[in-house]
């Protein structure tokens, strides 16, 4: 019947370096550690083994017959470990991600994601395409990006879409506006400040002023720019109210520059989706999964903006 030998394997670092090199003073240097650690180590192996494994000799120190013995299993088993480690670090994801997304997903809700997933992946180039929606849809069909976020769609021809976070549109203004805005109809007499034509954000909330008994004909297009950026600056000196995603005013809410306004019954409520084409992900399939357990699982941003409308 054989005893089982109990060994610390994290001792056989320490058993190689010393073997190889033949001096404690120098296995110590390429290991980091102090001499009498080392010594330590080698020590501790030598009893839990229950064989001498060194002897001291005028160079340094030298392996036992035992030692030696010892050293040429190891060895075997030391190459095949480099190997698997190397073969490990061969398979660590890389390539190009491309990825499209509109304007409010882009600015507000993806770079604490983007910058987790490249941490994660340092090996992976992240291209990133930034438009409206009929952009974001353009480039997916066409392949010029493997992977779409988009906002304001419930459908879209040959596209698959997945819902990805929840938003929410408010009315936002300089404080001048808050005594002009009690009522829906209080939005036919105010100028209002849109997103250019295709934008997914302008569809939605057309609908949904449609919806409340607000046509087109009735309110002012004056003003339309092509990014919330500039629309939040615009409706920051008060040039004219605005449709903008929760995430987006956080900042400037805070900081009193914008103030959101409640006009029944008007709620505009939507989701981002993510835009699929219609065959396999492909390579895009890691940032997919990646971002949908990021936002399930740690939920940074998505709890954060909840807690500060609710």
């Amino acid at each position: 019947m054989h005893t089982k030998l109990s060994v610390d394997p994290n001792l056989f670092e320490t058993f190689m370096t010393v073997a190889n090199v033949g001096k404690v003073a120098q296995a110590a240097v390429q290991m980091n550690l102090s001499q009498p650690a080392v010594t330590a180590k080698v020590r501790k192996l030598e009893a839990q083994l229950g064989v001498i494994l060194f002897k001291r000799s005028a160079h340094g120190v030298e392996l036992t017959a035992k030692g030696q013995q010892f050293y040429d299993q190891i060895r075997l088993l030391w190459h095949d470990l480099d190997g698997a480690i190397q073969k490990l670090s061969e398979q660590v994801p890389s390539g190009e991600l491309t990825l499209g997304a509109s304007t409010t997903i882009a600015s507000d809700v993806l770079p604490e994601i983007l910058s987790a997933f490249a941490l994660r992946f340092e090996k992976i180039a992240i291209k990133l395409e930034v438009g409206n929606t009929e952009k974001i849809l353009e480039d997916l069909r066409s392949g010029a990006v493997s992977v779409g976020l988009v906002e304001g769609l419930s459908k879209a021809p040959g596209i698959r879409l997945e819902p990805f976070v929840s938003d929410e549109l408010v009315v936002v203004g300089a404080i001048k506006f808050k005594s002009q805005l009690k009522s829906i109809t209080d939005l036919t007499k105010v100028p209002i400040l849109w997103r250019e034509s295709g934008s997914g954000t302008r569809a939605v909330i057309e609908r949904a002023l449609k919806k409340a008994g607000i046509s087109k004909k009735q309110l002012s297009y004056q003003y339309e720019m092509a990014s919330t950026n500039s629309i939040k600056s615009a409706a920051c000196l008060g040039m004219g109210i605005a449709f903008l995603s929760r995430w987006s005013i956080q900042n400037e809410v805070s900081l009193g520059q914008l103030m959101v306004f409640s006009i029944p019954p008007l709620n505009i409520a939507r989701s981002f989706h993510w835009a699929l084409p219609g065959g396999g992900l492909g390579s895009a399939n890691l940032f997919y999964e990646f971002a949908c357990n990021y936002v399930s699982t740690a939920r940074a941003k998505i709890a954060l903006a909840s807690n500060w409308w609710t």
